[in-house]
């Protein structure tokens, strides 16, 4: 099965890093690449504090490291503490303004807020690097949406159900936008298969 498959990938994946790891602790364990690789094994066993602290003194040497900050946010995140990851995300973005990911969460959150513009310039900020990410083209039609421009984004969300067509909640998103632009039988085709892919996930 493809999802055997790529678990045993990531097992692979995996070993191969902490084994990179390891040698690299024996070579210069106080390098920021050593404390970087840190990090990334302790988050992936879900020790996210530790894997913070070693994010930090990857900082505290060099200051401008790719990916740093942004692994920090993603234990924020993983969290829920929304308002320090963003302030990572941001903080990535300083050095690397073409991170992508990093402007979607940021637009996520802030979209939760209720910050509609904000979201929408930090999800098209995403969708200009990444125009093939189903997450980026979900949100910012839903931000779109939620701007009171459905036209705008039923082609985003289009774009969503075709990249990624088991994503339930693109297909709720644009049976709203169908059904606000008028088109009550398409509204009502993809109403159906949220609710079918909704089904088989809780089976």
């Amino acid at each position: 099965m493809a999802i055997d498959a790529d678990y045993q990938l990531a097992r692979g994946y995996r070993r191969v890093a902490e084994d990179y790891y390891e040698r690299l602790q024996k070579s210069d364990a106080n390098s920021c690449r050593a404390h970087q690789l840190s990090a990334e094994a302790f988050a992936w066993h879900g020790e996210y504090q530790n894997a913070i602290l070693e994010y930090r003194k990857a900082l505290q040497l060099k200051p401008g490291l790719e990916g740093a900050h942004r692994g920090i946010a993603e234990m924020y995140w993983e969290q829920r503490q929304y308002e320090q990851a963003t302030q990572e995300y941001e903080a990535e973005l300083q050095n690397y303004p073409l991170d992508d990911h990093a402007h979607l969460r940021i637009g996520e959150y802030r979209l939760a807020q209720g910050r509609i513009q904000d979201a929408i310039a930090e999800l098209a900020a995403a969708h200009q690097v990444n125009t093939t990410s189903w997450e980026v083209c979900r949100a910012l039609g839903q931000a779109w949406m939620a701007g009171g421009d459905p036209a705008k984004a039923e082609a985003l969300l289009e774009a969503a159900v075709q990249n990624n067509p088991t994503d339930a909640l693109s297909h709720k998103l644009l049976a709203e936008a169908y059904r606000a632009t008028g088109r009550p039988e398409l509204a009502e085709r993809e109403h159906g298969i949220f609710h079918k892919l909704s089904a088989a996930e809780g089976n």
